[in-house]
């Protein structure tokens, strides 16, 4: 008989137009091959029953409830923040969790488990883990597995380098997070962690010998793609801009490192795609000459109109989807070690990997030149992925993890009573 698996999930995987939904997109494509799976998010806009729909038709087998209604990206809404912090007051939260506190959600999680009766609560993000702490005491004890994608709480102390006023804020706010992680943790039966890095962190900050590591799942993988031709000399990269080290690496990109690949590639174009650019950014970018796609419905042939698909990061947690993303849709791709963190990938064997503005500069037009070294790298990378990111293998670990979570003795407080009401 097959496992039932409650899913609960910041945002619906649908549109697949980011990392972050990719990466859960995929965990539900792998589920859905050995388990029972309902899948509750939230959405911010558009058309819920029709993306509902087409997500439903995507990944067959899964059951895809109404989504709730909530506000995700707030920095812009003063009501939608005043409530986040008045949250953050009454419940003793961090802001990401903080801001999705829905009681619609929350009341929602509670009544799929008592009548569904899942084995498993499946906390995709920490964001939503008061949910699934309800929903595990509402089915009288279903197992709770933590999906972090990144390791929270480290976001806010990478984002405070500086000393000032916001740099302060990030610190307070990085231990609030860091304290409610690590209950969260030590409440979770198992915790799954996206890179060996992230799993020692979250072994010690609470979820100890608890913390697996799967690495993400880049679909089922046909043939390897051609390699896009380099006569555009067209430079792409793709994210979420709202995401602080998403924005870092634009500007990266853009004001740092095209002025040195003209000098070396006159003609060569950087186009950026992806929403959330903040006005300022995105002036600095235009004024830089960069080229700004905007929103992309379609990451794969976005990446693939270029001839060198760029991951610029500096910062983070975890693994970075958008690189896995490249190397899928088989563009040469030129990335930092920071953006390749995690990855059991080589400089010169998948992608090239450079740190400074000259170097990544050099490196991308030596990719444009050398077609024999393009052509290379998007054979080797077709292969590690095959290896290391195919449904099939994170599906066998995703089973394990399960299995292993269900012969665990259940726990003498629950999930709820570790994190707050």
């Amino acid at each position: 008989m097959k496992r039932r698996v409650l899913f609960l999930t910041t945002e619906l995987p649908w549109p697949v137009d980011g990392g972050g939904k990719l990466r859960t997109f995929e965990t539900l494509a792998c589920l859905s091959r050995f388990a029972e799976v309902e899948v509750l998010s939230v959405v911010e806009e558009g058309p819920i029953e029709a993306q509902r729909s087409a997500l439903a038709a995507a990944l067959p087998g899964i059951t895809v409830l109404p989504p709730v209604r909530h506000p995700v990206r707030i920095r812009r809404k003063p009501l939608a923040l005043a409530r986040t912090a008045l949250a953050q007051l009454l419940h003793a939260e961090p802001y990401l969790v903080a801001k999705f506190r829905n009681r619609s959600y929350l009341a929602a999680a509670e009544e799929r488990a008592r009548l569904y009766a899942p084995d498993v609560i499946w906390c995709d993000h920490l964001n939503v883990f008061p949910a699934a702490a309800r929903a595990s005491a509402a089915s009288r004890g279903a197992r709770v597995i933590l999906d972090e994608h990144n390791v929270e709480s480290d976001l806010f102390a990478r984002a405070a380098g500086a000393s000032s006023l916001l740099a302060r804020a990030a610190r307070l706010e990085g231990r609030r997070a860091a304290g409610y992680e690590a209950r969260a943790l030590r409440a979770a039966t198992r915790t799954i962690a996206i890179s060996p890095e992230d799993a020692v962190r979250l072994s010690a900050l609470g979820g100890g010998d608890r913390v697996i590591t799967c690495l993400p799942s880049v679909g089922d993988l046909g043939q390897q793609p051609p390699t896009p031709p380099a006569a555009g000399e067209r430079v792409v990269f793709l994210g979420t801009l709202s995401w602080p080290p998403n924005a870092e690496a634009a500007r990266f990109l853009g004001v740092e490192i095209l002025p040195r690949l003209r000098h070396l590639v006159p003609g060569a174009v950087v186009v950026i795609g992806g929403r959330g650019l903040a006005p300022a950014l995105e002036r600095e970018l235009r004024g830089a000459g960069v080229e700004l796609a905007g929103y992309v419905a379609d990451p794969t042939h976005f990446l693939r109109s270029g001839a060198v698909a760029a991951v610029p990061l500096r910062s983070g947690s975890g693994i970075a989807m958008k690189l896995l993303d490249s190397l899928r849709a088989g563009v040469p791709t030129v990335s930092t070690t920071s953006g390749a963190r995690g990855l059991a990938v080589a400089d010169g064997k998948e992608l090239l990997l450079a740190d400074d503005a000259d170097g990544f500069a050099a490196a991308i037009a030596r990719l444009l030149r050398d077609e024999a070294l393009r052509a290379r790298l998007v054979a080797g990378a077709h292969d590690y992925l095959l290896r290391h990111h195919s449904r099939q293998a994170l599906a066998a670990s995703y089973a394990e993890v399960i299995e292993g979570a269900l012969d665990w003795p259940a726990a003498k407080g629950s999930a709820r009573s570790a994190v707050g009401p």
